[in-house]
């Protein structure tokens, strides 16, 4: 583990993935993964893994180490590479997604089943994420706020 920036919380240190998010997608578009890999980016919108991802956490932001103010609003989910695909099977659940002042329907892999029903697996989703504030996303990424 690295020390980060507060001393009150030691963690994995957010990465910027190596690849763009338009070169992963044309990746996973040659090699038939697309879907797959739509699903790995959907899965942050689903409130099992962001609850997962806060309490491993403990509720910190491992890009500054403050608090995070929960994990359905205000926060970002951060993927820390694009290579990862999601590989759940089963029927998609439907979930109103808030974005800033509405409710978005979107469909999301049912992380929660596959948790249960492949825990290694669904580890390895978890290990590649982090929850972190939206600036603190845009930093990773090397946005300017």
């Amino acid at each position: 583990m690295v020390k980060l920036k507060s001393e009150k919380y030691v963690g994995k240190v957010p990465i910027d993935p190596k690849s763009t998010h338009a070169e992963a997608k044309e990746r996973h578009e040659q090699q038939g993964t697309l879907e797959p890999f739509r699903k790995y980016l959907n899965c942050a919108k689903n409130t099992f893994i962001r609850k997962m991802l806060y309490y491993r956490q403990h509720g910190r932001c491992p890009w500054c180490g403050k608090s995070l103010p929960g994990y359905i609003t205000e926060t970002n989910v951060h993927h820390q590479n694009y290579n990862h695909i999601c590989n759940f099977e089963l029927e998609e659940i439907c979930i109103y997604n808030p974005v800033k002042s509405r409710m978005i329907r979107t469909n999301v892999p049912n992380c929660e089943v596959c948790y249960y029903y492949h825990p290694v697996s669904s580890e390895s989703c978890l290990d590649n994420l982090l929850l972190v504030h939206p600036d603190c996303h845009s930093l990773i990424h090397g946005i300017e706020t």
